[in-house]
């Protein structure tokens, strides 16, 4: 597998514009040529203008060739393009991809600080963000802009963004190196930010140096006993803690059920991550790990539209559904395909997460 990597800038007022145009005049033609895979669109604010990352993944450097002509290292920008973009590189660049591959099951005791590193171009543009409500209600429990944050487990950084956004200053800390280095790519300008190599059990963050410790979709990887012991001793006195999961909703509609059910029939790992195995469970533990002060539990409704490209998206940066290369990908798009066409209205179907929200003071 082969990813062509290629960048531009575009003015904010032209971002959507040209994502228009791409979908509409460029997909359908590389979607026609053999070898084609997929295509990621990763964007990166700056003061002024947005910079966008295009990663598309072929099977050849023939099959490029057949989109790019006899010198593939050219860029591809139609007039059309050039008269939306700010600024565009007038090469690309091609690289071997490692890691892709994956067998028809995968260790249920993958570690999961690795089991991501795959999925980051997927991961960051299609991972459902989080609602306002999320900060509005930390904000009741003390969050300030002056606040200093530890965002655990920050991947790519779609939950330390809405906290930079509050005006906190923030540790990312995420283990997974390839995830690490997209979060830095995105937020490392920022003067509040700081991007961590380090672990739930092990942040490296000094003693007692953090107001809040946060955790996005990513408490179910922890050893919580030893998260515990760590959070003790990096939190502040009167310190807050704050987990949070983007669930997609059950039983809420047609599409949704039909979702859901095409995500367990091609669960690559059948139901052996640990979010699948401690649905029931977790409460306790979310329990168990407040204790004994408590904890307040909340949730917000955060339905997302999808078209069919962020749909498609969306299911591959799951982390147990199979990627391109993959024996049953093809299959598991084509099933996706089928549901999104039985219920998409105007190009669009609704996804209907429930964002949980668990809160407290624990004084550990």
């Amino acid at each position: 597998m082969i990813a062509r990597i290629w960048r531009c800038t575009v003015t904010r007022d032209n971002l959507p514009r040209y994502l228009e145009y791409f979908k509409s005049s460029v997909l359908p033609a590389v979607t026609q040529i053999a070898g084609f895979s997929d295509v990621s669109i990763l964007e990166h604010e700056r003061p002024g203008y947005t910079e966008l990352t295009l990663i598309s993944h072929w099977a050849s450097m023939d099959a490029i060739s057949q989109f790019a002509g006899s010198n593939p290292e050219t860029a591809v920008v139609a007039p059309a393009a050039q008269a939306l973009l700010r600024t565009y590189d007038a090469t690309v660049t091609h690289h071997t991809v490692l890691w892709t591959a994956q067998s028809t099951s995968v260790p249920a005791d993958m570690q999961p600080t690795a089991r991501f590193s795959v999925r980051v171009p997927y991961y960051h543009t299609y991972r459902p963000r989080y609602p306002k409500a999320v900060i509005d209600t930390l904000a009741s429990y003390g969050l300030t802009p002056d606040s200093i944050v530890a965002d655990i487990g920050a991947g790519t950084g779609i939950s330390s963004e809405m906290f930079l956004e509050h005006g906190c200053t923030v540790y990312a800390v995420e283990p997974n190196a390839e995830m690490r280095a997209a979060c830095e790519h995105i937020y490392g300008e920022r003067p509040n930010f700081r991007v961590v190599d380090g672990t739930a059990e092990a942040t490296t963050l000094a003693d007692h140096s953090i107001d809040w410790i946060t955790a996005g979709q990513a408490f179910h990887w922890f050893d919580h006993t030893a998260a515990r012991t760590e959070f003790a001793r990096i939190l502040r006195h009167g310190g807050g803690i704050a987990l949070f999961w983007n669930d997609r909703a059950e039983n809420v509609s047609d599409f949704v059920n039909e979702y859901n059910t095409i995500m367990r029939v091609y669960d690559i790992e059948q139901g052996s991550t640990p979010r699948a195995q401690n649905l029931i469970v977790e409460e306790d533990q979310i329990a168990g790990f407040f204790a004994p002060a408590g904890y307040e539990r909340i949730e917000v409704a955060n339905p997302i539209d999808y078209d069919f490209d962020t749909l498609k998206g969306r299911a591959v940066s799951s982390s147990y559904a199979p990627l391109p290369g993959h024996a049953r990908h093809d299959e598991m798009v084509a099933a996706l395909r089928a549901v999104y066409d039985r219920h998409q209205v105007n190009g669009r179907v609704r996804m209907d997460y429930i964002t949980q929200i668990y809160v407290g003071h624990p004084n550990l």
